[in-house]
């Protein structure tokens, strides 16, 4: 709808910089008895009266009540409010509140920045926002911010640090890794089983299971660069707790014999489960860090692992399967969605490549796709 908006609070005094952007945006209309109440917003398109292409009210305290707690509110929700209503939005010019009605201008600057990444830090911001402008008057006042600001943000840029939208490219390389991993593993299982050798069958699975050790290795290493501390240590230790797992089923293999029945439920009892629990604990703690994709990572390459194991040992796997190709479908649409996001407007979407895309043989073309979109 909006590439640019002119965002104001509403709660009480109106000073002439909203007064000004009121009357022009009237043309005729009254548009006092539409203002939002507190906490409530208004989004109006401007129709070419002004430069921007609409100006967003949001209800606030009245400005006695209106400190620097709510300013910082008051920043978060613009952003919040925009990703819902205007998200296609690129710049947005905003006023700093509380400097003319005897609040401390730069601690009003800083609140409301803060509020701004508050917002950008949990993903609550129009996904084509590209700049934010601060408006004032008050010459020597702008120079005073301007140096604010430049503390704050040297290179001018804000930066999401906690939590980020847009997928990382890194992340998106580990998740087509993982998925070749089990397209690999689905294929060679195939060929061992038109072997009727142990051995081989044996091979197959401390195959299986050194590549996934690998997989999650490379996921440790290239952890550093998608998440920050405190998290990092928490997530990290998490993912190791697999690796030992992994390591914990590879020593068991050569070790088991297939035609005794109580020595293969001791196994699952003892090994397997336990393995099973740590798959599905790793994949709920990252979400709860609000890292999904490295939990699908992390699910996919365990359940892979998980699945061969038991082929392996010839039991009913079917429902290990179904969940393994439902987290896979999940991170191949979240792939896609990225791709989405990034084509849509500006280049056509390749629908008619979807269903390709989605076999797993053809992870690798999925990648190439989110590379050229931009990613």
């Amino acid at each position: 709808m909006c590439d640019d908006l002119i965002l104001l609070a509403f709660g009480g005094p109106f000073y002439f910089f909203n007064y000004r952007i009121l009357s022009l945006l009237d043309n005729g209309i009254d548009l006092s008895d539409s203002l939002p109440e507190i906490s409530e917003f208004l989004l109006v398109n401007s129709r070419n009266s002004i430069a921007a292409d609409a100006v967003l009210f949001v209800g606030v305290n009245p400005l006695s009540n209106f400190g620097y707690p709510e300013i910082r509110a008051f920043g978060k929700k613009i952003l919040a409010v925009l990703a819902e209503e205007a998200p296609k939005s690129q710049h947005i010019c905003i006023t700093i509140h509380g400097a003319n009605y005897g609040l401390d201008e730069v601690q009003a600057l800083e609140a409301e920045v803060n509020g701004l990444i508050d917002a950008i830090e949990e993903g609550e911001f129009p996904r084509n926002l590209k700049a934010i402008t601060i408006i004032e008057q008050d010459n020597a006042r702008t120079e005073r911010l301007k140096i604010a600001l430049s503390r704050l943000f040297p290179d001018g840029n804000i930066k999401a640090v906690k939590y980020e939208k847009e997928l990382n490219s890194t992340i998106v390389s580990l998740l087509i890794t993982s998925i070749s991993f089990v397209n690999q593993l689905f294929n060679k299982n195939v060929d061992a089983k038109q072997s009727q050798k142990h051995i081989l069958k044996q091979e197959f699975i401390q195959d299986i299971i050194s590549q996934a050790n690998q997989c999650i290795s490379d996921l440790l290493t290239k952890l550093p660069d998608m998440v920050e501390e405190p998290v990092f240590s928490h997530m990290s230790e998490t993912i190791r707790e697999i690796q030992t797992q992994l390591d914990v089923l590879s020593q068991t293999v050569n070790d088991q014999a297939l035609d005794e029945r109580e020595s293969i439920v001791q196994l699952v009892v003892t090994t397997l489960n336990p393995f099973q629990v740590s798959v599905e604990v790793a994949k709920l703690r990252l979400h709860d860090y609000e890292h999904k994709e490295i939990g699908w990572c992390c699910y996919i390459i365990g359940m892979g692992t998980l699945f061969a194991y038991y082929d392996y040992l010839e039991q009913d796997i079917h429902f290990l399967r179904l969940n393994l190709e439902q987290a896979i479908k999940a991170a191949q649409f979240r792939i896609l969605n990225e791709v989405g996001l990034k084509l849509i407007p500006q280049d056509e979407f390749p629908w008619d490549q979807v269903k390709y895309l989605l076999l797993l043989e053809n992870a690798e073309d999925l990648l190439n796709l989110y590379e050229n979109s931009g990613g």
